[in-house]
């Protein structure tokens, strides 16, 4: 699977927080890093920076589109970091974010980045 500089270390440094907490590594998943830069394109596009669009639609729309069928799904959002390791920073010192990050039940990763946007899903298929 063909992946970004910034989408490897972001997977690299998620799965060393997990490892790090004796949780299994995530996946990479086609459907969700597709569903991931979708959701990165519509905030770039549009310029908000939220889970749901700006009519309202639900993220998780995003993730049935590309075909991902999940039992669980999360999501982290980044808007202006420099790089991989303070952005996974971040995260780790937010309860919410964190919580993904480290979700037992997650297998699964996808990443989407579009210009300052940085979009992160998680998954447990059905």
């Amino acid at each position: 699977m063909l992946m970004s500089f910034s989408a490897f270390w972001i997977i690299l440094l998620t799965n060393n927080d997990r490892i790090r907490a004796g949780l299994p590594r995530l996946h990479e998943s086609a459907e969700l890093d597709a569903a991931a830069q979708a959701h990165a394109d519509d905030l770039a596009k549009f310029g908000y920076f939220a889970h749901t669009t700006p009519d309202g639609g639900a993220v998780w729309t995003y993730v049935i589109n590309p075909g991902y069928d999940y039992q669980a799904a999360g999501e982290n959002l980044a808007e202006n970091f420099a790089e991989p390791l303070s952005e996974e920073w971040a995260w780790m010192k937010s309860p919410d974010h964190r919580a993904n990050i480290l979700q037992q039940h997650f297998r699964d990763i996808g990443v989407g980045i579009k210009g300052r946007y940085v979009v992160v899903m998680f998954g447990e298929k059905q």
